[in-house]
């Protein structure tokens, strides 16, 4: 698989080929994780970096244990990944808001625009039965407002009748497609296998100060 294709510095990729950098199969997972690639595209290369390269156990941080099997790891992943899309999309007497980002303005998880106005948006975009209905009405509005510039969207599923706040939301790009998923529920992660979020790859990159740039846009890293 082609590695390169989840970076976005032409340096960084130019610097790696010109000193023939060897990738191990846990730098290529975290690479993937990292990028902005759709979750339906990291879940392709997983299972890539599953069938073609070798396991290797994952040296976490010091505090943690050590995870005998990479594969295993990308594995739990995918299903959990998979399952609480699918989780997503029943209703079960919740309520569907959609929201439209330009991220120049607002970043997914880490809003940097008041609270009143992210309300605002919400207010404005309705609120519907299905995450299906959320995702016509951005695509209605998106034709009737040709002119307005928006990279990014969001749906966010709301529980009716919960003592807390309870909302899950997914990211999702101009073509339909989730790119990530957010819960403000501590339980949403309870199961969730984050081996690769506290993982330290180490290479070597020969880059003059400001130039160094992996990823564009993740708050998280």
């Amino acid at each position: 698989m082609n590695i390169y294709d989840h970076m976005l510095s032409p340096d960084v990729i130019a610097d790696f080929k010109n000193t023939d950098q060897i990738f191990s199969p846990l730098d290529i997972a975290v690479f993937v994780k990292l990028s902005e690639k759709t979750i339906k595209e990291k879940h392709t290369a997983w299972r890539d970096i599953i069938k073609e390269y070798p396991d290797m156990p994952l040296q976490d941080r010091s505090s943690l244990a050590t995870q005998d099997s990479l594969h295993e790891v990308l594995h739990k992943l995918i299903a959990w990944e998979e399952k609480k899309i699918e989780e997503f999309f029943i209703a079960n007497g919740a309520v569907f808001r959609p929201v439209r980002w330009n991220s120049n303005q607002v970043k997914f998880r880490y809003p940097n625009v008041k609270i009143h106005d992210d309300l605002l948006q919400l207010a404005n975009n309705g609120s519907y039965s299905t995450a299906e209905k959320a995702w016509d009405s951005l695509c209605r509005k998106a034709r009737e407002n040709e002119e307005e510039s928006f990279d990014r969207f969001s749906i966010m599923k709301e529980t009716l009748d919960a003592d807390k706040t309870d909302i899950f939301s997914i990211c999702i790009n101009t073509n339909g497609e989730i790119i990530n998923m957010y819960s403000d529920k501590n339980e949403f992660y309870d199961s969730y296998p984050g081996e690769l979020d506290t993982i330290f790859i180490d290479l070597r990159c020969r880059l003059s100060k400001g130039k160094l740039l992996f990823f564009k846009g993740n708050p998280d890293y």
